[in-house]
């Protein structure tokens, strides 16, 4: 008996190891949401909190190249917002003997280098910047005497602009790409870098430097322009902190808006081989509100304005795309769609350009989430796609009858959607895995997904290929069968027999799910059997 009894407590101990050995999957796949896409997507999330209404200035031109050069959607009634501001201002400027010259018996500070922050923020969105209420804003560039009289940076952003959407001087125009280069040239500083002039020199200064790379890269085929660009890296690599980012000129420690700008200035030469980058600005990140200048200052709209897009140009690298300022490849596309329909033609450009697209939104219950679909996965571009999620759904109750804690996902789309989507979606869930199902209501039963779920810090992470109503549980409930029904024959089990067939039963754990409910349930039966058996040969020894 003692010998039976000890067998029966070294399996039970043995199987409670296995149930209870804990998952590491989850921890890994949960990190990589909080890296580049996590950044980008929370940043562009708290942009449209933060300035529900955005208009021209301040650091709102820079905001909107990155968050339309991102994957990311934003509803387009986000831009036509600021487009309308942007007519507004272009007519008042219009007024002027000059538009874009200050008037500062007005305290009105606007210069030429707001006109060309407009084409290029203009170029983002897919306006026409040589038609913003009537007026040629790139004519206005190429017209204007005196370009770069204002400093360093009429001539950079004047030559992005010209350059980000690849437009042809016409006739008789005062300025050129090729005069505009020169010009820079002419400029730089006798470390071979570009900065600013104070007390009669002029001062390198390493941002500076980084954008006059990302301006005159794309005109490399110059002698003298590849001569400047390498002075320029050099200066810029002198910079460069071994354990990720770059620090400025007046310390040694990180500095986020020269990282950002150092990076986009080597990914428009086509180097994107930042040590650390993104590790280097994370502990400048604050989530849903943006990035700070410092760790211990409060979030500002300069640095996450140029950290948002310098992500953004690192993205596009990796992925094979255009230089984040090179925007001929932007036509209307997502900034045309209804704020809740993504139409075919969406789908049908994403597939042809073999890109892809994060449709984002918000439940009206506050739970933020995102959806993306990839032009190489796109089946069908005849669909166009309801991205409207709720949390409520008709067949709650119903649900609520096959798992417990079920966390219900409503998609106001219904059936196919052109493919496979990824969800990320905030959910009131603790970490773990969980498994995905959708209910049929013709049959009036769930379906367990492929997909599983993979929660952390509350944000649920699953793949979709169709649109209904889906729930995120643990396991369905199941029935157990009641102890009075074990009979004698059921566990009808000698000493002897116990030594093969009990110990398979271990073998058998390693295909348990770690994290999952249902163990549970099997380590309550195992020991109501190993209760039995112990009782029944206790039985036996009395008799």
């Amino acid at each position: 008996m003692k010998k039976l009894l000890s067998k029966v407590m070294a399996i039970l101990f043995i199987v409670s190891i296995f149930i209870a050995k804990p998952s590491t999957e989850v921890v890994e796949a949960a990190t990589v949401n909080n890296n580049l896409d996590n950044m980008i997507s929370s940043t562009i999330d708290g942009i449209q909190e933060s300035k529900p209404n955005p208009e021209f200035g301040g650091q709102m031109e820079w905001l909107i190249i990155g968050m339309a050069r991102s994957k990311n959607w934003v509803p387009s009634s986000y831009y036509e917002k600021y487009y309308k501001s942007v007519e507004e201002k272009v007519e008042k400027e219009f007024t002027k003997v000059e538009a874009f010259t200050p008037d500062y018996n007005n305290k009105d500070y606007t210069t030429i280098s707001d006109a060309a922050k407009i084409v290029l923020a203009l170029n983002a969105i897919g306006k026409d910047a040589r038609d913003v209420a009537g007026h040629d804003l790139v004519q206005l560039i190429l017209d204007r005497k005196g370009l770069g009289d204002g400093g360093v940076y009429e001539l950079l952003y004047s030559l992005l602009a010209l350059d980000s959407n690849d437009y042809v001087e016409t006739q008789g125009s005062i300025n050129t790409k090729e005069t505009i280069v020169n010009k820079l040239i002419a400029q730089k500083t006798a470390l071979g870098g570009f900065g600013y002039e104070y007390g009669g020199e002029q001062v390198t200064d390493i941002d500076t430097t980084a954008m006059a790379i990302q301006a005159l890269a794309k005109h490399n085929n110059r002698e003298d322009v590849k001569k400047v660009l390498a002075s320029s890296l050099n200066i810029l690599k002198s910079k460069e902190i071994a354990t990720g980012g770059y620090h400025d000129d007046w310390g040694t420690g990180v500095n986020p808006c020269t990282t950002a700008q150092a990076e986009v200035a080597l990914v428009a030469l086509g180097d994107n081989s930042v040590a650390n980058f993104e590790s280097a600005l994370a502990p400048f990140y604050e989530e849903g509100n943006g990035f700070k200048f410092s760790v211990d200052s409060p979030v500002d709209d300069i640095t996450t304005a140029q950290v948002l897009y310098s992500l953004v140009a690192y993205e596009r690298s990796n992925e094979g795309k255009s230089f984040v300022f090179n925007m001929a490849d932007v036509t209307s596309k997502a900034k045309t769609v209804a704020d809740n329909i993504v139409s075919t033609d969406i789908f049908k450009n994403i597939k042809t350009n073999n890109s892809e697209i994060i449709i984002g939104g918000a439940t009206i219950e506050g739970k933020k989430y995102s959806m993306t679909f990839k032009g190489s996965d796109i089946t069908d571009t005849t669909i166009d796609f309801n991205k409207n999620i709720s949390l409520y759904s008709k067949n709650k109750d119903k649900i609520n009858t096959l798992a417990d804690n079920a966390f219900i996902i409503n998609f106001e789309h219904s059936g196919n959607i052109p493919d496979k989507a990824s969800v990320s979606m905030q959910v009131d869930l603790a970490d773990g895995e969980y498994k995905l199902f959708y209910f049929d209501e013709t049959t009036q039963k769930s379906v367990e997904q492929e997909s599983k779920v993979i929660v952390k810090d509350g944000v649920a992470l699953f793949t979709i290929s169709h649109c209904s109503d889906y729930f995120i549980a643990k396991e369905l409930k199941t029935a157990i069968t009641p102890v009075n029904t074990i009979t004698d024959e059921t566990v009808d089990i000698t000493a002897d027999e116990t030594t093969d067939e009990t110990i398979n039963l271990v073998s058998d754990v390693n295909g348990v799910k770690t994290g999952d409910s249902a163990n549970i349930g099997y380590l309550v039966v195992f020991m109501i059997i190993c209760g039995i058996v112990a009782f029944r040969a206790r039985k036996k020894e009395v008799a």
